[in-house]
């Protein structure tokens, strides 16, 4: 597993992304730094600076990530995925832990700000680290929704879209849910449209459309057991249900000085769950 790490690591500066997306979030970060500390009027609040950066996920993250698996695919290295003596979990964790890395030393940098700000104003650095902590999380949280999806085609073009297109909607979430009906009707069809978006990632992973069709079934089954049955329920649940998806709103808490627990378990949650998609994708193909 070690082994994998290091070689995923050495390949993102080998080929300069690491080195590219370190730069680029270097230069946002200090474009922010100076917005918000040392502008026309300026605060004593570093912690903002990562509260205004998380848009740039939306670009970088999917560059990171469309060659994880679906690089490995396109260049028929995934074979030796499939036979090497190391677990699939233990592969799939190293180029994971490797992408966060290369996430995490340029954010590390990103400390020596408000050290600097320090000997000008009056800058809280429990809050700075704190808040750089909780973009970290957000960070790894969508490095593992990227991956999973690099696993599921061997285009890297076509995984960078859809997690572009993925990491948008999370993004917009927190104001997509304000413009939802809160009808049971418009709740119903929103889960249905889940229903065949579960039902095709089901698809996906065990290569069954049968499997794929039942998946989707039971969701619809339910819908309309709800419907009948117990209508009120599902007013204003769509709503519910997309908020619960706007990764990006949790770490607002950090930034007004607020350690989260429940953000962090959270973010963990999301990282553990789509790190499990993603293996067991890689091993249905396998055994496919």
């Amino acid at each position: 597993m070690l082994a994998v790490y290091k070689k995923e690591l050495q390949s993102f500066y080998q080929n300069m992304l690491g080195y590219v997306f370190a730069a680029f979030l270097l230069v946002v970060s200090g474009i922010m730094t100076m917005s918000y500390c040392l502008g026309a009027t300026p605060q004593n609040t570093f912690e903002y600076t990562y509260g205004s950066m998380p848009f740039i996920y939306i670009i970088i993250i999917p560059i990171l990530t469309m060659n994880s698996i679906a690089g490995e695919m396109r260049n028929k290295t995934d074979q030796m995925l499939y036979t090497s003596p190391v677990s699939i979990w233990k592969i799939v964790t190293a180029k994971y832990l490797a992408m966060c890395t290369v996430l995490l030393i340029p954010l590390l940098l990103t400390l020596f700000y408000p050290v600097i700000l320090m000997r000008y104003g009056n800058i809280s650095m429990t809050t700075s680290a704190s808040s750089m902590f909780a973009f970290f999380l957000l960070g790894c949280s969508l490095i593992a929704i990227g991956m999973f999806i690099s696993s599921l085609t061997d285009s890297q073009i076509l995984s960078a879209v859809i997690s572009f297109g993925v990491l948008f909607i999370i993004y917009t979430a927190s104001q997509i849910q304000y413009y939802i009906s809160r009808t049971s009707y418009a709740s119903a069809v929103f889960f249905a449209v889940i229903g065949i978006l579960i039902g095709f990632v089901v698809r996906k992973l065990t290569k069954s459309t049968l499997t794929g069709i039942a998946s989707a079934l039971i969701v619809f089954g339910g819908i309309i057991y709800l419907f009948l049955t117990n209508q009120k329920s599902l007013e204003g649940a769509a709503s519910t249900a997309i908020g619960t998806f706007a990764l990006f709103t949790k770490i607002e808490n950090f930034i007004y000085g607020i350690f989260d627990i429940n953000a962090i378990v959270y973010f963990i949650s999301i990282i553990i769950f789509f790190n499990y998609l993603c293996i067991q994708s890689i091993d249905k193909r396998r055994w496919n």
